[in-house]
């Protein structure tokens, strides 16, 4: 019963730190907005622009409050934002002046991002049971 609530428990954090990206423009300046669950901002965050083949054309970073500004020379573009640790979120913008929200991502995707956390999770345990276990005195045994 431990495990399965210890596997829960493990599985709800492994989405706890999605990034919420949101992206909107203006006169020919996008306007960023990042956040963690929880509305914590995605501070420091890396920002990417790419064109529609996937050159990169603009870089930044968002600021304390997770925005950014950037004047982008392009249509069609592709805005990605790296929290660090794995933490990134991107979307397919096209600048009319209009709200867009991140696409949303495919289950496969949310679904291995799951088990690979579980698995280095798993892994960290399994190493501290070795760990632990090197360390353990010897039983009372006499040979």
């Amino acid at each position: 019963m431990r495990a399965i609530l210890l596997v829960l428990a493990l599985a709800a954090c492994g989405f706890a730190h999605k990034i919420n990206l949101f992206v909107t423009d203006e006169n020919a300046t996008i306007y960023i907005q990042s956040y963690f669950t929880k509305s914590a901002p995605c501070k420091e965050c890396a920002v990417w622009i790419f064109d529609q083949n996937a050159k990169e054309i603009a870089t930044a970073k968002t600021d304390e409050n997770g925005k950014a500004a950037i004047a982008i020379n392009a249509n069609k573009i592709i805005v990605r934002v790296d929290g660090g640790m794995g933490h990134q979120a991107q979307i397919d913008y096209e600048l009319t002046g209009e709200f867009a929200e991140e696409a949303e991502t495919p289950l496969w995707i949310s679904l291995a991002k799951g088990a690979l956390s579980l698995g280095a999770i798993a892994l960290f345990f399994a190493a501290l049971r070795l760990i632990k276990r090197e360390k353990a005195p010897a039983s009372g045994r006499s040979a």
